[in-house]
């Protein structure tokens, strides 16, 4: 018999992302340990950069140099990795539908790019609900790129 995931429902992964943008909100401004271009990262004896599993990611955010971006933190916010994923799984199974990395949704959310013109976990976190309230907006490349205001900084402000 086939054994359905019901972990990757519209309503769980919003849940989710709710969960997650609470989380990031209240990371103090000041926090050095935010980069939306790492997964979650830390240094080692062995090398200057280790990528952190999901399931050591709450741990490795206590140790000193650790980064990681808005999924990074989404162990550290209560959402459970399970032993055996990779971030994209972890991203896939949690946050986003099963069309993945390469959907405008995960680029919107969680993409790379957003380290060049908005780099805080406030940012990300407006970003989510944003998302939650309004779906994706049509123009959000131009918006890595500077010919499109980030306005969903101030749309969230007062949500």
């Amino acid at each position: 018999m086939l054994s359905l995931d019901t972990t990757n429902t519209t309503e769980a992964r919003n849940a989710n992302l709710k969960k997650l943008a609470d989380y990031l909100l209240a990371i103090p401004e000041d926090y050095t340990q935010f980069h939306m271009d790492d997964f979650c990262s830390y240094h080692s004896k062995q090398s200057s950069s280790v990528l952190a599993k999901p399931f050591e990611a709450t741990h490795a955010l206590t140790q000193c140099g650790t980064v990681a971006c808005a999924l990074g933190h989404g162990p550290a916010a209560g959402i459970e990795p399970r032993f055996d994923e990779s971030w994209r799984t972890y991203a896939m199974r949690c946050f986003i539908p099963p069309s993945g990395f390469n959907s405008y949704e995960y680029q919107f959310i969680f993409g790379a790019e957003w380290s060049i013109v908005d780099n805080t976990p406030q940012g990300a976190a407006k970003r989510i609900l944003f998302y939650l309230k309004n779906g994706i907006p049509d123009d959000f490349h131009g918006m890595w790129t500077g010919d499109t205001p980030l306005y969903y900084l101030e749309e969230t402000s007062d949500s």
